[in-house]
């Protein structure tokens, strides 16, 4: 019987990271984190893409790891393209916060 994974994706701040050898082994520590299915850790953005199954660990997990590693985390982030609105959806890329949506 084929087990069924809730992976889902999360981006992360991550801060601190210096060298090469920083987000290196930041991206290793997190892919042997049990429940983790591909970790990337960028130095540019100060960002980890970290796609997991929701059933093994969480944010909070993540978080804690890279904090483990000697790293600044505020945890989870979205695009600066990206926000929600008052009743908790998503605005539309490009879309200003103070218009009301086209029909």
């Amino acid at each position: 019987m084929e087990k069924c994974l809730r992976m889902k994706k999360a981006i992360l701040d991550v801060g601190g990271m210096s060298s090469v050898l920083d987000f290196r082994g930041v991206e290793k520590q997190l892919k042997r984190m049990p429940g983790i299915r591909a970790a990337t850790v960028n130095i540019a953005t100060n960002t980890a893409v970290v796609e997991y199954d929701e059933k093994v660990t969480n944010v909070d997990a993540l978080r804690a790891k890279i904090i483990d590693c000697g790293f600044y985390c505020c945890g989870e982030v979205l695009p600066e393209h990206l926000c929600e609105t008052a009743t908790g959806g998503q605005r539309e890329a490009g879309q200003n916060a103070n218009q009301t949506p086209r029909r």
